[in-house]
């Protein structure tokens, strides 16, 4: 193996012919190629913070071409949505809940049309009016169940002076 390349990164960059018998030629190419790769190293290893930001602002233009489908946002929105159903929303609110009908509806349309930026905001908008008709529907439902044991504490309170008032004519 007298004539494997050798390459070695270390405090200087070289590249050699392992030990063995050098023609002139050989002698020079490796310098010519050890030169080349020392230029490239060194030209690379400095800081160019111009570079930087042209890279990173082609990245972000081409970052936009390539937006990913926010089938996350409208699955969370759908979800949003069967729970408000659940606690009967389009009972209690059914405003809340028909604007958040639309609005998933539209953001599935917007998302088949490939339009993701309207369709996540859509998604968005709908979870949250979801979620209020959610809020909404299970304030009313603790407001019902709310008078539902006030009355039945009146009942019982009106029960228990009738009952008092037994035992006290029975003492009499």
């Amino acid at each position: 193996m007298a004539d494997a390349p050798d390459y070695r990164i270390g405090e200087h960059l070289t590249l050699g012919l392992s030990t063995g018998n050098k023609s002139s030629s050989e002698s020079r190419n490796s310098h010519v190629t050890g030169g080349f790769l020392m230029r490239i190293y060194k030209a690379f290893s400095k800081p160019r913070p111009g570079i930087s930001i042209v890279c990173l602002s082609a990245m972000g233009l081409f970052g936009c071409a390539s937006e990913t489908p926010p089938i996350n946002t409208i699955s969370t929105a759908d979800t949003a949505l069967n729970q408000a159903m659940m606690v009967k929303a389009s009972e209690y609110a059914p405003a809340e809940i028909q604007r958040a009908m639309d609005k998933l509806g539209r953001a599935k349309k917007a998302l088949a049309d490939e339009k993701y930026e309207d369709a996540r905001r859509l998604a968005e908008q709908a979870q949250i009016d979801a979620q209020l008709a959610e809020a909404k529907a299970q304030s009313k439902n603790a407001r019902q169940m709310a008078q539902q044991a006030q009355q039945t504490i009146e009942e019982l309170r009106r029960e228990a002076e009738t009952r008092g008032r037994r035992t006290d004519d029975v003492n009499l």
